[in-house]
């Protein structure tokens, strides 16, 4: 870093203007470092999870209220928001497969052999729950929009098994390593 000094009037040093940018840019640089580290902190992670997942349900739980305050017909209803809960639906079963990929090009040791039948059974509850909500969604949209819910809260806690596994054996592989 050049220091470069500029004398006033009263013959008092003070720093120039590149050395004042590149002290706060250095600032900036260890500020965003900081906080990078600390998104990647188990406790923050599930805080942020938690705050999002809350304010998720909250959204739902109005949805419902609002879907179930209209008088429902006995026919079947097929309107614009049935194509997009069919989108949805088709977007959940994509990313359930891109989950399921490595495991069935047989990399599946990033969930451990204790928690395995926790990782299935979220998964099987979540091909379920996207199903059900395309498939219901006609008779009773309210229903449908649960399904989604728990379609999409099933998929992130397959996908936090998998990072948390990850790290594990990361963590473990590193002390192999070490020793």
């Amino acid at each position: 870093m050049a220091i470069q000094e500029v004398s006033n009037a009263a013959g008092v040093a003070t720093l120039g203007l590149s050395d004042c940018f590149e002290r706060r840019a250095y600032r900036f640089r260890m500020a965003y470092i900081r906080f990078k580290s600390r998104l990647g902190e188990p406790r923050v992670m599930w805080l942020i999870m938690t705050v999002l997942c809350t304010a998720a349900l909250i959204s739902i739980t109005l949805a419902v209220y609002k879907t179930t305050s209209v008088t429902s017909a006995p026919l079947p209803v097929i309107d614009s928001n049935f194509w997009s809960s069919l989108s949805q639906s088709n977007l959940a079963f994509a990313a359930i497969y891109s989950v399921l990929y490595p495991q069935l090009q047989g990399n599946g040791d990033s969930v451990p052999a204790e928690r395995r039948w926790i990782f299935n059974g979220l998964l099987v509850s979540s091909v379920l729950t996207a199903a059900i909500a395309t498939c219901v969604y006609p008779w009773h949209s309210a229903t449908s929009i649960v399904a989604s819910f728990i379609a999409s809260l099933t998929q992130l806690a397959v996908t936090l098994m998998i990072i948390l596994g990850a790290k594990q054996r990361i963590t473990e592989l590193e002390y192999m390593v070490r020793r």
